[in-house]
């Protein structure tokens, strides 16, 4: 009977700290607040950020800039066949809304069939690379943190 309660009491410790283990591994991100939105000195003043001239100063801006960097706010897909996702990109000094080419739609083809309805604002871990062709670059997303459908 001794060993029944001891071993009640492990798992009960067990139980009590596995969400505090758990909490140590989630990014802090998680629990912040969305950062201020910080329009980059000297980028494009226009209403328009699918025109090519705004997409072309977010690609100027991430050619220096890596996908950690950011943290990313869904707001659409785009294009004639909604092969785009706009995002809008923010961290403690910038603020801007990027196009992303998106090829591979395994986590965000629900996503895409609601444009994004009823699905969490911020997109977590996203991974994008900047492909460089001799007519111009193009943002493209790669992968993120799988949504729940």
């Amino acid at each position: 009977m001794l060993t029944i309660t001891r071993m009640k009491k492990k798992y009960l410790l067990i139980l009590l700290l596995l969400p505090i283990v758990g909490i140590m591994f989630i990014p802090k991100y998680y629990f912040s607040k969305k950062p201020t939105c910080i329009h980059p000195a000297g980028f494009v003043n226009t209403n328009d950020p699918l025109s090519n001239v705004y997409q072309s100063d977010v690609r100027k801006i991430l050619r220096s800039s890596s996908p950690k960097e950011f943290r990313y706010f869904f707001i659409s897909f785009t294009g004639s066949h909604n092969e785009y996702m706009m995002v809008n990109m923010r961290n403690d000094s910038r603020c801007f809304d990027a196009r992303m080419l998106v090829t591979n739609w395994d986590k965000l083809e629900g996503m895409r069939r609601t444009n994004g309805l009823s699905y969490p604002e911020e997109l977590y871990n996203v991974t994008w690379e900047l492909k460089e062709s001799s007519e111009s670059d193009e943002l493209v997303f790669l992968d993120m943190n799988s949504i729940i459908d």
